[in-house]
């Protein structure tokens, strides 16, 4: 795999989310006496980069500009700081780096029955970023690596992560729901993903995985 591709994904793992006003870049991304909010967009940066040198933005600009206004429909304090992109790949995922760039791919796009789907998607990985996701999860990481250990660390980083997916579920209903948009197709999409992890047994069994169970999200968005 290209190396840039590993650092994209090993990046991800680590962060969901931002802060919510832009930061410059600067060429001092392994400066430590950086704050960590700064230190997070230039790493955002590098990121876009590395995904754009790599090919892998599916490159439709009436595609992106329909993306990027559904996007801006459910968070307008974000317009002008957060950028939608298309990310070219089958998978059925979405992300969201620490400056805010947000790449839902096109195999998910291409899944979604209805304009209400995609904006589930987007207020989901929109609500990473209004909430600082990434920045908290790097604290709670660093703190329990601290006084338990990497492997501990890791499990109670996943849990947090749980947590934060949920919270996020939460956003981004009330945010589908205030523009008037379906919130039950929020629900479809999740039932739709569950059936296609079925069929292609990639279910995860993983105590360390940082998702909640699908049906778990289902039940979750149900009760709001």
């Amino acid at each position: 795999m290209d190396s840039r591709i590993i650092f994209i994904f090993a990046c991800i793992f680590c962060f969901c989310g931002q802060n919510l006003t832009a930061q410059p870049a600067s060429n001092h991304l392994n400066d430590e006496n950086l704050p960590d909010e700064q230190r997070f967009w230039e790493i955002g940066y590098k990121m876009d980069e590395a995904i754009r040198d790599g090919g892998w933005i599916y490159e439709n600009d009436k595609m992106t500009r329909y993306m990027q206004g559904t996007f801006e429909l459910l968070f307008p304090e974000f317009i002008g700081v957060v950028k939608v992109r298309i990310f070219y790949s089958t998978k059925l995922n979405a992300f969201v780096l620490p400056n805010g760039s947000i790449y839902p791919s096109l195999g998910l796009i291409a899944k979604a029955q209805n304009e209400a789907q995609i904006a589930s998607v987007l207020a989901h990985e929109g609500a990473h970023f209004l909430q600082n996701h990434s920045l908290l999860k790097r604290q709670v990481f660093k703190n329990a690596k601290i006084v338990f250990g990497i492997r501990n660390a890791i499990k109670d980083l996943s849990n947090y992560s749980r947590e934060l997916e949920l919270e996020a579920d939460k956003i981004s209903f009330e945010r589908m729901r205030n523009v008037g948009y379906d919130t039950n197709q929020a629900i479809e999409l999740f039932q739709m993903l569950e059936d296609e992890a079925d069929k292609s047994g990639l279910k995860s069994n993983s105590k360390f995985d940082s998702h909640p169970a699908l049906v778990d999200r289902i039940n979750h968005f149900k009760e709001l």
